[in-house]
């Protein structure tokens, strides 16, 4: 069994990476989505509020015993329980500001 994390903040890169390597990939943030790990949204910013404590036990017992490759993608990835490796991706703030803005 080995389970790779990728994570990093928006349009660094997270998808293409996973998308690349040789395993199953996982969508962290639609698996919390679609196994119920969501409190609400948060009033001010929007977005969804997940339960990492379930969705790290739900993530951790997927890992055990697998016998796939393993690649789990998304921002909430690195809070969650077994990784054999995580990749933390970054960018240089002015290319991510570009990519935010939608210019590439």
């Amino acid at each position: 069994m080995t389970a790779i994390f990728i994570t990093g903040t928006p349009c660094v890169g997270k998808t293409t990476l996973a998308s690349k390597l040789k395993g199953r990939l996982i969508k962290i943030n639609d698996l919390a989505i679609s196994h119920g790990f969501v409190m609400g949204i948060d009033e001010n910013k929007g977005y969804k509020v997940i339960d990492i404590e379930k969705l790290s036990s739900y993530v951790d017992e997927l890992t055990k015993d697998c016998d796939e490759l393993l690649i789990f993608e998304g921002h909430l990835s690195h809070l969650c329980n077994g990784a054999d490796k995580v990749i933390v991706l970054r960018v240089r703030p002015e290319i991510l500001e570009k990519r935010l803005a939608g210019d590439t």
